[in-house]
């Protein structure tokens, strides 16, 4: 979410899509990953995601967790 980093990874990997915003708010193409790699978060929030968080019962690791194991292809 940090717009200096985000700048500085659109110059370094400019054919990647690089998104400077929290990952609740990152709309994702349903292709599925090989992997996923992140800097889980923790924080007292609970985020408002209606395909990944329904009725907000999920705490923000929690939810980064989900959304990022929905991503990821199916174990073979």
């Amino acid at each position: 979410m940090d717009p200096v980093t985000g700048r500085i990874a659109r110059a370094l990997y400019p054919q990647a899509r690089i998104h400077i915003q929290g990952f609740e708010k990152t709309k994702i193409r349903k292709i599925r990953s090989d992997a996923v790699v992140g800097n889980v978060p923790f924080a007292d929030i609970r985020p408002n995601d209606k395909e990944y968080n329904k009725g907000g019962g999920l705490s923000l690791h929690n939810y980064f967790i989900v959304k990022s194991l929905n991503l990821m292809k199916p174990a073979a």
